[in-house]
């Protein structure tokens, strides 16, 4: 009975430090986001994660810097309109090149969705826009939906923009571990079937 127990033990402070050893991992990846700058100046497209603070208004500054011609915002609520999004305002040319995508209710479902669209219109390369806490998951998201020669820059909303302090450390980087992880765990299911 001793040596079972002893077993149970050992095997808990095993999986422990391997969990423990994976999220420090994981951590050191997210915070490199979040010191990077911009990847890449110009794409076929600007495609916006939405969902955080700060994400769809640097979309918007990318459209209007000329970063891409079209700007694609994923996982917008259903009812959700180009006025009631931009309450500042946008041109009717701006207007013209904002794509609402409604369907998605998830990050894979946004690269999913946003995998039509490109398909639809011919883009080759997106800049992929989202929080630093977000984009290793989507980005992850986004390589395993498209195809390998589709080239995605990404595009991290400045942390002052993103959510500030709530959000500046592990209350906004554990969660994206487990849901991280998860899609992997599916991903290798559904390549081993």
């Amino acid at each position: 009975m001793k040596g079972r127990r002893y077993l149970l033990i050992i095997a808990f402070f095993t999986a422990f430090a391997l969990v423990f050893h994976l999220f420090t991992e994981f951590a050191k990846d997210v915070r490199a986001y979040s010191l990077r700058g911009a990847t890449a100046s110009r794409a076929d497209a600007i495609v916006v994660l939405t969902g955080g603070k700060g994400r769809i208004e640097a979309g918007l500054a990318l459209l209007r810097s000329g970063a891409a011609p079209t700007l694609v915002l994923s996982g917008v609520d259903r009812d959700a309109t180009l006025d009631a999004i931009f309450l500042n305002g946008v041109t009717e040319s701006e207007k013209k090149n904002i794509i609402l995508e409604k369907a998605s209710t998830t990050t894979y479902e946004n690269a999913l969705y946003v995998r039509e669209i490109a398909e639809e219109r011919g883009f080759k390369s997106m800049i992929l826009l989202t929080s630093w806490y977000h984009m290793k998951r989507a980005r992850y998201a986004f390589s395993r939906a498209l195809r390998d020669e589709f080239v995605i820059y990404e595009e991290i909303v400045p942390r002052s923009d993103a959510g500030g302090r709530a959000f500046s450390g592990a209350t906004a980087v554990l969660p994206e571990f487990f849901k991280y992880y998860w899609y992997a765990l599916r991903f290798k299911m559904k390549d081993w079937s």
